[in-house]
């Protein structure tokens, strides 16, 4: 966990590609889909790219054997600010990403 939030706190989308799983869920303004995690990875690098991130503060954690989450608030350089939420899922003795959340808090 703490090395994908190190990651988004860098707003580099190919550190947080290594942990997606085949197919990830993303949820931005309302519009939720799953995709492979090629395009997964491209999704996160257009959120990211231009717009540096800030600040990204953990609000919550949980985990069990099998599942992560965490949320935070996210930052961008461009004052955009949102809440983002991760859940990962335990699959061949790793942890990958299972959803991504994006909110607009703007």
């Amino acid at each position: 966990m703490n090395e994908v939030i190190s990651a988004i706190r860098s707003g580099d989308a190919a550190r947080v590609s290594k942990h997606l799983d085949e197919v990830v869920r993303i949820t931005m303004d309302d519009k939720s889909r799953a995709y492979g995690r090629g395009q997964a990875e491209m999704i996160l690098r257009d959120f990211f790219s231009g717009r540096g991130v800030r600040e990204f503060s953990i609000e919550h954690k949980a985990n069990n054997r099998e599942t992560e989450f965490f949320m935070g608030g996210l930052t961008l350089d461009d004052d955009s600010r949102f809440r983002m939420s991760v859940y990962l899922k335990e699959r061949s003795g790793r942890r990958h990403i299972q959803e991504i959340r994006l909110e607009s808090l703007d």
